[in-house]
């Protein structure tokens, strides 16, 4: 189980960077040719993009071999599939894991839309509702509603630490 995760980090490691180079090449041509009124933007929709990659690439792209295929639904927060059978270590790993998968969305959401946190914070549960289904829909896990608290929580650690940073 842990080499799963492992591949599933590496890449998703690998699909953040790639977004992180390409919004930094959009700001570096974007003022090469005087663009600089689109370069703000352009860089959050990217990021923004690359958040959503990676929360794909995560949850749904099939990469290597997982056992635990099952079509399966969780509806009491943390009781059981992933969560269960499992040490306290590696059930923290996988709570904060969730959390974290969502802070990048959080801040560049907010940094994009410039609104209420709540507007973020809306976006990251329809988001995790999204994945949860995919997930059942396409046997990548189990879909779990513990998965949508802390999606959400990490969109909003995401927005707050873009509001506490950046005078919106």
């Amino acid at each position: 189980t842990m080499s799963y995760y492992s591949q599933q980090i590496q890449h998703s490691l690998i699909v953040a960077l790639v977004a992180l180079f390409v919004a930094l090449f959009y700001v570096l041509v974007s003022r090469l040719f005087g663009q600089r009124k689109f370069v703000r933007n352009g860089f959050w929709i990217i990021l923004f993009l690359g958040s959503l990659a990676v929360i794909v690439t995560f949850t749904l792209v099939r990469l290597g071999v997982r056992g635990h295929e099952v079509r399966q639904i969780v509806w009491i927060p943390f009781a059981g599939g992933e969560y269960s059978n499992v040490s306290k270590s590696l059930m923290a790993i996988k709570i904060f894991g969730n959390v974290a998968l969502f802070v990048p969305f959080g801040i560049s959401l907010q940094l994009l839309v410039r609104r209420q946190i709540w507007v973020t914070v809306a976006a990251g549960l329809t988001t995790s509702l999204c994945v949860e289904v995919l997930q059942y829909l396409l046997t990548r896990g189990t879909s779990i509603t513990g998965h949508l608290i802390l999606d959400c929580a990490g969109a909003l650690v995401g927005a707050s630490i873009c509001c506490l940073f950046v005078d919106l």
